[in-house]
């Protein structure tokens, strides 16, 4: 089930991305990761009876985030600070950029992923 949502997930969204790609990241490693976790979370997900909800701390680029929203998933992402790709994106994802702190943060997700959560650690 995997490698089929994955080589799905890759068709429908690889060459877009790559060609628009706006960070100064490697567009083939982060691409193709969050196409991978992605096809992951689907596949887990597949097998609920409802869709869960989600929200992605530390979302960075915010790809993982467009991609599951895009696949009809309903979540944000948070980040400290907004990426150059997020206005490229369309539709557009729910992407927050604020500071997350462990005692105003309230969240009420099914899922909370932490993919890119590195700047997280203090907490």
């Amino acid at each position: 089930m995997y490698d089929e949502i994955y080589a799905n997930l890759k068709e429908k969204y690889a060459s877009k991305l790559v060609a628009n790609w706006q960070e100064k990241t490697d567009p083939s490693k982060f691409i193709f990761e969050d196409l991978a976790i992605a096809s992951w979370l689907i596949s887990i997900w597949s097998s609920y009876e409802k869709k869960p909800s989600f929200v992605d701390l530390g979302c960075g680029n915010g790809l993982l985030v467009y991609i599951l929203n895009c696949e009809g998933f309903v979540g944000y992402g948070i980040d400290q600070s907004s990426r150059k790709i997020w206005s490229l994106f369309d539709p557009k994802p729910s992407l927050i950029s604020s500071t997350i702190t462990p005692f105003s943060t309230i969240l009420k997700n099914d899922w909370i992923i932490g993919n890119h959560a590195d700047e997280l650690v203090p907490w």
